[in-house]
């Protein structure tokens, strides 16, 4: 594919997929393409946020519901080999039974074919503000053709890749962000200084507010994460991208 087909490519895939309406037109609009080079599965997961449980991102698949409902179930997300690599990893993995190595994993492997993924190419997705995910793209064929069929298009699907990170980002923010809590900007702050090691009485004096006060935001704050402790809380706070780490390590500690 030289540039000027390249170029041609993305502006119709981009096109179809950035006049999606909603969520649901989108992914159909991605299941079509991976069906047009002979994948009859797609999945596409992405989490705003890298520190984020992978079990919450924003994802859609065009397989089996009871196979989708059996993976949460057995909470296979855990030990999927393919999760894995795409968490640490940037290149494209085509993937087949090698790649399930360990007993767990092999079941895992032989539930997954028995709905017909039985091999397929995975691409890693680190966006540039944490964003972590993958498309795949499986199929049921299992032939040496279809494997070099692959690898002849991998550039085209690796844009396609990129398209459908651009453009399904704003679905996966607007479903991530209704399972965050809601602060007010007062919790926010109690729980940015609390982050920093300091005190109710310290924070109390850095706000101007009453000790009364600065417990009754750290006890809402509590309650909308729904933990028992404020180190649970700072927490879970990290993991939703809530509070930065590195914002809070050029916070100035005033005493």
């Amino acid at each position: 594919m030289n540039e000027a087909e390249g170029k041609m490519f993305r502006y119709e895939m981009g096109a179809a997929l950035l006049d999606a309406a909603d969520s649901d037109t989108w992914f159909d609009e991605l299941s079509e393409i991976g069906r047009r080079h002979d994948f009859e599965y797609t999945i596409f997961a992405l989490s705003i946020r890298n520190t984020m449980p992978f079990e919450s991102a924003f994802y859609r698949g065009n397989h089996s519901t009871v196979w989708r409902k059996i993976y949460e179930q057995k909470h296979y997300v855990r030990i999927d080999p393919i999760v894995r690599y795409c968490q640490s990893k940037l290149t494209p993995l085509v993937w087949g039974s090698e790649r399930f190595v360990e007993p767990e994993e092999q079941i895992l492997y032989e539930q997954a074919s028995g709905f017909g993924m039985r091999w397929g190419v995975t691409f890693p997705i680190h966006g540039p503000k944490q964003e972590v995910g993958m498309l795949c793209f499986a199929t049921s064929r299992k032939s040496e053709e279809a494997r070099r069929d692959v690898v002849v298009h991998m550039p085209k699907l690796g844009l396609i890749r990129d398209i459908a990170y651009e453009t399904g980002l704003r679905f996966a923010r607007e479903e991530t962000s209704s399972s965050v809590p809601k602060l007010t900007p007062c919790e926010t702050e109690c729980l940015k200084w609390l982050a920093l090691g300091k005190s109710t009485w310290e924070i109390s004096k850095i706000l101007d507010r009453s000790q009364a006060t600065i417990n009754y935001h750290i006890h809402n704050i509590k309650r909308k994460m729904d933990v028992h402790s404020r180190s649970a809380a700072m927490m879970m706070a990290v993991k939703l991208g809530l509070i930065e780490v590195d914002r809070l390590a050029s916070t100035p500690c005033f005493a």
